[in-house]
């Protein structure tokens, strides 16, 4: 008896250690295993209501949760299928008629139909909503008039569901890019039940987003949100094409700090980052990290001046900050991520123009130090003297944000002699800051939605929800249109340049770097295709039979 006792005790001690030596499961060692991807997603997102969805935070889970009637291929450079299995485009590229699928269901299981998409854009397009992107249903019939208040009629609109199967957009003039547009978040049906139960229709937001309620039709449904630490969404068993559908579940991580979100990549917390700490780029390229990706987007970083105020209403002003902003120290000394240096608002290469290299600004902002104390002097201010108390937001989650503020902070100090305050804050809170237009001078910055030059110059339009400046210049507005209506793209290149040179004339803003996104891609994660929009279809991407190993460590 005592052998076996002894015996038995051994075993225990033993199986113990073997426990306790063993290395614990990681997530991402778990997550290849069960097929649950973690994502890191810089901030908190604000809504996932798609109506105001405003930031690329937010537009990375609504890819998950919705689908519209078209999708980008997986790395960006078609447009594919989505809800609307085929359509077809009138002669004068006026009219689009989408036909569905048959089938189509919600995550609930009601069936999903052109009135879906009907009632979604008009949703969108009311001006109690205050949308922040129904600028984009301008060139549809209607539409301005309509989110304006000129009118109240939603059937003056160019949108018809004249059977269950079938949606029609008439536009006012053609739209090359019209479909890329239709593929993001502000183009996704609603479910009018879940809204309308919650009485959700004319408010911004609602409980109609939260697990247990929201009903989606993408790949993936909403099943937990917990504030400031994870939001989990699980396959949607009634989407379209579930069956080929293999991850179960995207768990997306808001992590704000950057040198947090790398040491998680190697602790095997996550498998993709949404960006890396600039100090660690240069060992990652030397180590020529399989890790590591890298992909230049059709994305601008900028300064806004709000203009309705001083002492940025006085353009002298402005041109004295803009032209002592050295663009070139800041990528290459602050920034230091591959980003270049920008000198218009426009990125190079955007859109399909010029025998497909792309269009390029003909007008570019210079640095002229001299040029700028004359004017600041002009302005008032010589030297600096009696310059009045300037205030610059920023977001410290946003890569290479601080130390961009404090190098034009320097910048400004030494050749005008004027000092700017700085004012972190966090994504939610700026967001609401640009939308009250709440600041005197802030780093803004656009990723673009569909690529193409006017996806940024749309952000300066007078009457766009996006001009956080609040500049209002009628000529500008009148090129706008007139691209609009150019019979060819020759005339419509044009009208964009002209606006891209009025912009540097006017300087509503201050055209800093166009973006390079540095992030770390576990080698387990498949379907993953680097591209200039930072599209990425969850339903094509999958954790295969690859080494587990967070980072490689």
């Amino acid at each position: 008896y005592l052998l076996s006792v002894l015996l038995h005790s051994a075993f225990c001690i033993l199986t113990f250690c073997l426990s306790a030596c063993r290395k614990a499961e990681t997530p991402v060692a778990s997550g290849d295993r069960d097929q649950i991807l973690h994502l890191g997603n810089s901030a908190e997102p604000r809504s996932l209501d798609p109506t105001i969805a405003i930031s690329s935070t937010e537009s990375r889970i609504l890819v998950a949760l919705y689908e519209g009637l078209v999708n980008y291929s997986d790395d960006a450079r078609r447009i594919e299928p989505g809800a609307a299995e085929r359509w077809e485009i009138s002669p004068d590229g006026k009219v689009y008629t989408f036909h569905l699928r048959s089938g189509l269901k919600w995550s609930n299981g009601d069936p999903l139909t052109s009135e879906d998409f009907l009632y979604s854009f008009r949703r969108l397009l009311e001006p109690a909503i205050a949308a922040e992107t129904a600028n984009y249903f301008d060139p549809v019939v209607g539409a301005l008039d309509f989110r304006e208040g000129r009118s109240h009629d939603p059937n003056t609109l160019g949108l018809r569901a004249p059977d269950a199967q079938t949606f029609e957009i008439a536009l006012k003039t053609r739209t090359p890019y019209f479909l890329g547009l239709l593929v993001n978040y502000p183009f996704y049906p609603l479910h009018r039940a879940s809204i309308e139960k919650l009485d959700a229709r004319l408010r911004r937001d609602g409980a109609w987003t939260r697990p247990g309620v929201m009903v989606t039709n993408g790949p993936f449904r909403l099943k937990e949100w917990r504030v400031n630490d994870a939001l989990v969404v699980e396959k949607n068993p009634n989407y379209r094409d579930a069956a080929r559908v293999r991850l179960k579940e995207i768990v997306f991580h808001p992590v704000s700090d950057l040198d947090t979100e790398e040491r998680n990549f190697r602790g095997g917390l996550l498998h993709v980052t949404r960006n890396v700490p600039v100090v660690k780029l240069d060992d990652l390229r030397k180590q020529k990290s399989p890790f590591l990706k890298a992909d230049p987007l059709v994305s601008v970083k900028y300064a806004t001046f709000n203009v309705t105020r001083a002492p940025f209403n006085d353009l002298r002003v402005r041109q004295a900050f803009a032209w002592t902003a050295d663009r070139v120290a800041l990528v290459e000394k602050v920034i230091r991520d591959g980003s270049r240096a920008a000198d218009s608002l426009s990125v190079p290469g955007s859109g399909s123009m010029n025998n497909g290299e792309g269009y390029r600004s003909r007008t570019r902002l210079a640095l002229d130090p001299e040029k700028a104390r004359t004017a600041l002097t002009a302005a008032g201010f010589p030297g600096g003297a009696g310059f009045p108390k300037v205030e610059m937001v920023f977001v410290t989650a946003h890569p290479g944000e601080q130390g961009m503020a404090e190098a034009l902070q320097a910048m400004w100090q030494k050749e005008l002699g004027v000092h700017v305050d700085l004012v972190n804050q966090e994504e939610k809170v700026w967001l609401d800051t640009l939308r009250t237009k709440n600041f005197q001078l802030l780093i803004d910055g656009w990723s673009a939605t569909v690529n193409d030059p006017v996806d940024m110059l749309q952000l300066f339009k007078s009457d766009s929800p996006n001009n956080d400046a609040g500049w209002v210049y009628p000529s500008y507005d009148a090129e706008f249109d007139a691209a609009a209506n150019a019979p060819d793209d020759t005339l419509r290149e044009l009208h964009l340049q002209t606006m891209d040179a009025v912009l540097i004339e006017q300087l509503p803003m201050i055209p800093l770097f166009y973006r390079n996104q540095n992030y770390l891609v576990q080698a387990s994660v498949q379907g993953w295709k680097e591209n200039m929009l930072e599209w990425h279809p969850f339903q094509k991407v999958f954790l295969g039979p690859s080494a587990s190993n967070a980072g490689g460590s």
